[in-house]
């Protein structure tokens, strides 16, 4: 589902090569505009075909729009958004229409997470937010890694001949399994080589749960518990005491996406329990 645009278009071919390979049957696309709508029609298309899965290939703003109106339609399927198409924000303004949609993160923890350079995050926070207390969306994060993988490759060109753009290309080059200093355990260690420029085929996959009304501000929602992710939990939970919780649970998955969306293990898959922090795949299938 995704507008006739070169976005959500991209991945369209290989997707459905693969999950026909997968042995799902692949339905026909049903289009929607890049911009929030009135998208009932699609809606009731996806319910009448008898979809039980559903990639999500546009932007938040108009994922959103499909989700309520899917909500309101009582379509019951699985939503998997893209990595631009659903995030904390996006939960918010969708409220309980969000509740199950999976979406992709880029970095191994969110805003709080376990890890050692979480550290170096927040201080890079502080520089617009001085508190500290202004929660991250997982857009910032993996934005902090992305300026931060940039910034060692412009120090290498540096030093070896120029940032000139070929030399910056090349210093991209230089490290296998590359984590920027400071940032251990929440970039995800990436390779990039001249033949390929995909640093990472390792996807995880959360899934949001929407407990209740999601209107206070963000900061607000997650302001009790700072939006923890817990690698001992393997999961994430937002709020606490005063307001509903979104709460979101890792797929752990470690592989190529195609492996990470096979038939028995999304089929599989046990629900998620937030109040008693239940793991996602505490009693499912482990994946290949």
């Amino acid at each position: 589902m995704g507008a006739n645009h070169p976005y959500p278009n991209a991945p369209k071919a290989a997707g459905e090569a693969m999950a026909a390979e997968l042995g799902f049957e692949v339905l026909p696309p049903l289009v929607f505009a890049l911009a929030p709508g009135d998208y009932s029609a699609q809606c009731l298309s996806l319910k009448s075909a008898g979809a039980n899965y559903a990639y999500l290939g546009n932007t938040a703003a108009s994922n959103i729009s499909v989700m309520k109106a899917c909500k309101t339609a009582g379509v019951e399927v699985q939503f998997l958004s893209n990595v631009w198409g659903m995030d904390e924000n996006a939960a918010k303004a969708a409220g309980d229409a969000a509740d199950g949609a999976i979406f992709p993160l880029r970095t191994a923890v969110g805003w709080g997470g376990s890890a050692p350079g979480m550290k170096t995050v927040m201080e890079i926070s502080k520089m617009s937010d001085p508190t500290g207390k202004v929660y991250r969306p997982v857009h910032y994060i993996a934005a902090v890694c992305s300026a931060l993988y940039m910034k060692e490759a412009l120090d290498w060109a540096a030093k070896n001949g120029g940032a000139t753009g070929e030399n910056v290309a090349k210093g991209f080059y230089q490290k296998k399994d590359w984590v920027p200093a400071g940032m251990e355990g929440v970039c995800n260690a990436s390779t990039w080589t001249d033949k390929d420029h995909r640093g990472t085929l390792k996807v995880d996959l959360y899934r949001m749960k929407v407990a209740g009304a999601t209107d206070a501000p963000l900061n607000d929602l997650n302001k009790s518990i700072g939006g923890r992710f817990s690698k001992k939990r393997r999961d994430v939970l937002y709020g606490g005491p005063s307001f509903p919780s979104l709460c979101c649970a890792k797929y752990l998955l470690h592989d190529t996406i195609g492996k990470s969306l096979s038939r028995t293990y999304v089929r599989r898959a046990i629900p998620i329990n937030c109040k008693k922090n239940q793991r996602l795949n505490e009693s499912g299938p482990k994946p290949p």
